[in-house]
């Protein structure tokens, strides 16, 4: 996660520099030209510099193919990707610039404090080795933060609301990348091999499902209730993640069930 948000800062005050000095309709469209071809220049890169793989035979799997041993793990997993998919950037955004009227430059400090926090998070992430209490401490702390986020929006003023909102991209984004670091550390790479194919695909298919429908969601919570009340409901489902990870390390239920299918293997 290290490149990406480095490239992701430099790449937003380039642009952001640019359309500083010329806030016109032909820069954005220069803008949008120069990104196509970065893009483009993204395939031809891919396609004849990425050594070729060899044929793979694909199985379609129901979800239900699951072995039982890993449905706790796949609880965890769909627990955060729906709390993402509660709040998407743009619900944030509409916020600012719709209801509180915000300035643009609010917008760009943002993002740039969210690649930030996104570098720092990666750096302490990868210095401290990726512990298990990290692991739970990450998911607790975006509780935290999501939770305190919607209720201090709730009761104080535009300025308090600005401030705290920097903070609040800046904090999330440093917890994201210290939990995704960390998941990968102490749960991802202990799927035995016979049984990942199946596992981490049904989380992709559920996550692809979960993405379609969450912003049709969180709108709709934005509309008819509150701006802002997804970032609530999204710390709520990440403090209810806090057990469920524990679950999966403390009784450690992908060791078992990789030692449950050597036993079938064997047999």
């Amino acid at each position: 996660m290290l490149i990406p948000n480095l490239t992701q800062i430099f790449g937003i005050l380039f642009f952001g520099i640019i359309l500083m000095f010329s806030l016109t309709v032909t820069m954005f469209r220069i803008v949008f030209l120069l990104a196509a071809l970065m893009y483009l220049f993204c395939v031809i890169f891919i396609f004849f510099k990425i050594p070729r793989t060899k044929p793979t035979k694909f199985e379609f799997s129901y979800i239900l193919n699951i072995p039982k041993d890993f449905y706790v793990y796949v609880l965890a997993e769909m627990i955060i990707i729906l709390a993402y998919a509660l709040i998407p950037t743009f619900i944030l955004f509409n916020y600012l610039c719709n209801i509180l009227n915000t300035q643009i430059i609010v917008i760009i400090v943002i993002v740039i404090s969210a690649n930030i926090a996104g570098v720092l998070g990666s750096i302490v992430a990868e210095k401290f080795g990726g512990t298990k209490g990290g692991l739970l401490i990450s998911v607790f702390g975006l509780s935290i933060v999501h939770n305190t986020f919607y209720f201090v929006c709730l009761t104080s003023t535009k300025n308090i609301i600005i401030v705290y909102t920097i903070l609040f991209v800046f904090m999330s984004y440093f917890l994201r990348a210290v939990w995704f670091i960390y998941h990968r550390a102490q749960v991802y790479i202990r799927i035995p091999q016979n049984v990942k194919g199946t596992v981490l695909g049904s989380i992709h298919s559920m996550r692809t499902i979960t993405w379609i429908l969450g912003p049709i969601l969180a709108s709709a919570i934005a509309y008819y209730m509150h701006p802002l009340v997804g970032f609530l409901a999204a710390g709520i489902l990440f403090l209810v993640d806090v057990p469920v990870y524990f679950a999966v390390l403390r009784n450690k239920i992908i060791s078992l069930g990789s030692q449950s299918k050597a036993k079938k293997n064997n047999s």
